[in-house]
């Protein structure tokens, strides 16, 4: 090995004549050379040793070659124990650079790694972070569109601030123009309020008119011997009431009713001679009613009727109860008064009959004892001059009919069946007389029933007649109230020709004549009245 690999850029220049020594030393030898004079700007750098050469005399080269070799030996020694030690150096600086070599490959790796995990880190932070981006700039995006509707907003509140402001504009000038008006008005009201009391005055005015002039007619229609036809509604009731059902009869005034029917734009009104609204007193009934009382005194037939389905109030317009009288009650009080108070001027005699009249059969229901097959028939029968003979005999008559609804309607069954036929053939009967007596036909069928046959001296006769229709306010019996109007309303056109039963002095001197001879021949109390009856025709001047 060359001493020099272990010495770098250790060189001395010499300036002397004998110009420029270059030494290598190997291990056992030693090369002594002389090397051409060179200038000293040119002379060449070289591998040194670590003390310089000095130029020796020529006079003395062997003194000179001996010190320099004691001298190189020296530095050969020195040099050795140097390369030794740098051996040494050398081979622990190996170790260390192994193990640094060692520990930076696992640096390396380790670096790798972490360089990895880094990416991959970065890789995940990036992809949030782009999420995260992506996700910003959507709000960034609705925030623009809401800026954008914000400010279309703003430029609508703006418009429609400018059109408020114009508003309030015209709204101060409508003010200034309603309080004109309200001046205006205020002056106005005064006139109309005014007006008001006028009309109300000349409306109340019209409906006394109205009600007056009903009445004359009525007035009028009873001198021509038509029908009086009183209206009278019962009050509701609490079962009715708690069923949910409501008033559906309306009263106008003193004379007329109406409802709604079905899907008529206009109610139905009807006018009748009197209309009892619900409450009113049996008193107040009698009081329009009891000049009859007088008439039947005076020798006319009277008879009073009520009609109407069950629980309209027929039985308790008629009879009443304990605690308030109905008509005929009042009406027999009401006949002996009368007498009493004639009794000085005339001498009456009072006969009284009551007859029901139960699926075509006539029951006596003054006749004493109990019922059975013995029970005698009665049958209808009747003079030609419509009574028994007298010389001025009136007849008071009150019928409680019986109710008129529909089977449908009343769900009867079994014998309460036959019963509804049987009193829907005497209604049936009794209205085909009144249609007949309406429209004015030579033949009136009195004779189709026994309920006919009763009234035909109080129907088309020379009779005074009255009859009550008894109607349900609620609107569940609607159908059966509008029935019964519809019925009145048919009865009510019947005229009759009211005329006394009386005879003259004449005819009274015969009949007493005829009573003795019939005296004379042997005949019963009983049978001296019935010999000159006959049977019941189908005339209207026999009725």
């Amino acid at each position: 090995m060359l001493v020099s690999s272990y010495f770098y850029g250790l060189a001395k220049h010499a300036t002397h004549n004998c110009g420029i020594v270059s030494m290598y030393t190997y291990t056992n030898s030693l090369l002594l050379a002389a090397a051409p004079k060179v200038h000293p700007d040119k002379c060449c750098k070289s591998h040194l040793v670590t003390h310089s050469v000095k130029c020796v005399n020529v006079a003395h080269p062997v003194l000179q070659a001996e010190e320099q070799v004691k001298g190189l030996t020296d530095q050969v020694k020195q040099a050795s124990a140097q390369i030794r030690e740098l051996e040494k150096a050398n081979n622990s600086l190996g170790k260390e650079k192994e193990l640094l070599e060692n520990k930076l490959e696992r640096l390396e790796k380790a670096r790798t790694t972490e360089i990895q995990k880094l990416q991959g880190d970065l890789a995940d932070q990036t992809q949030q972070l782009k999420a995260e981006l992506s996700e910003k700039e959507a709000k960034v995006s609705d925030l623009v569109e809401s800026l954008g509707n914000t400010e279309m907003m703003l430029n609508e509140l703006r418009a429609e601030q400018d059109q408020a402001k114009m508003d309030m504009a015209e709204l101060d000038e409508l003010r200034e123009m309603k309080e004109d008006i309200e001046r205006k008005e205020k002056q106005q009201a005064v006139l109309i309020e005014a007006q008001a009391k006028r009309l109300e005055e000349f409306e109340q005015l019209y409906k006394e008119e109205q009600v007056l002039r009903k009445r004359y007619f009525n007035q009028m229609e009873d001198m021509k011997g038509k029908i009086r036809v009183y209206a009278r509604v019962r009050p509701i009731l609490g079962f009715e009431e708690k069923a949910g059902q409501k008033v559906a009869v309306q009263i106008p005034d003193e004379l007329s009713l109406c409802h709604a029917w079905k899907d008529e734009k206009k109610p139905r009104e009807y006018n009748f001679d009197s209309v009892f609204e619900p409450g009113t007193s049996q008193d107040k009934v009698f009081e329009d009613t009891k000049y009859l009382v007088q008439s039947a005194l005076d020798g006319y037939n009277v008879c009073i009727f009520a009609y109407g389905q069950t629980g309209s109030g027929k039985t308790f317009t008629i009879y009443g109860n304990e605690q308030d009288a109905g008509l005929t009650p009042r009406a027999i009080d009401q006949l002996f008064r009368n007498i009493e108070a004639d009794s000085h001027k005339f001498s009456f005699s009072v006969k009284c009959y009551m007859l029901e009249l139960y699926q075509d059969t006539l029951l006596d229901l003054l006749l004493p004892g109990k019922r059975g097959k013995d029970t005698p028939k009665l049958e209808i029968k009747k003079d030609p001059k419509g009574m028994t003979q007298a010389v001025t005999k009136g007849k008071l008559t009150f019928v409680d009919l019986a109710g008129s609804e529909r089977i449908k309607k009343s769900c009867s069954a079994g014998e309460q069946l036959k019963e509804a036929q049987a009193i829907n053939k005497s209604l049936s009967a009794l209205g085909d007389v009144i249609s007949a007596l309406a429209s004015e036909q030579g033949h009136i069928p009195y004779r189709n029933h026994k309920l006919t046959m009763l009234l035909s001296d109080c129907l088309g006769g020379n009779a005074k007649t009255l009859m009550f229709v008894n109607v349900s306010p609620t609107d569940g019996n609607l159908d059966e109230t509008q029935n019964s109007l519809q019925y009145a309303t048919r009865v009510r056109t019947i005229k009759n020709d009211a005329s006394k039963n009386e005879s003259n002095k004449e005819m009274q001197r015969l009949k007493q004549q005829l009573s003795y001879w019939r005296e004379q021949a042997g005949l019963s109390p009983e049978l001296r009245d019935v010999i000159d009856l006959k049977e019941i025709s189908d005339s209207k001047d026999d009725a």
